[in-house]
């Protein structure tokens, strides 16, 4: 009875709560719902605050992340000047791709070359990635070289 009223009504307006839009009541379809668990909006509704706790979630881990990174990327351009460091600084070359530091032992106090490694800076509990795991291997199983290349 209600429901013909205002579907009989033409100057009874409503506002889309979402798109802040008006419209005639009239022209809308209303309907009740007698199963409150079937209700398909309550359903999105509860759907919409899952994806909005997920998206929170999500940007928690993405800010966490961002900082560990930076951290980490502080930490390799520090930690050479920092104590306890056995290389000396002016002996390393920066690479950072995809290792950190190539240090040319001796080259900074007499001139001359001694040895050359290869130093790959990590931070917590951060492991060494495949690439850098293969770089170690091959300079563990001797497979560096020398070349000169004329231009």
């Amino acid at each position: 009875m209600i429901l013909d009223v205002i579907r009989a009504e033409d100057q009874i307006a409503g506002r889309c709560p979402r798109c802040h839009q008006l419209f005639r009541l009239s022209e809308v379809e209303i309907f009740y719902i007698p199963d409150r668990e079937g209700d398909f909006l309550m359903e999105l509704r509860n759907k919409e605050r899952e994806l909005n706790q997920r998206i929170c979630e999500i940007r928690e881990d993405a800010i966490k992340r961002s900082r560990s990174s930076i951290l980490g990327l502080v930490s390799e351009n520090l930690r050479p000047y920092l104590s306890g460091f056995e290389y000396n600084p002016r002996d390393l070359r920066s690479i950072w791709n995809p290792i950190d530091y190539v240090s040319f032992n001796g080259l900074a106090l007499n001139r001359c070359v001694e040895s050359i490694t290869f130093i790959e800076i990590k931070t917590g509990n951060s492991s060494l990635s495949g690439v850098e795991r293969s770089i170690r291997d091959a300079v563990a199983k001797g497979k560096v070289h020398f070349k000169i290349v004329k231009s």
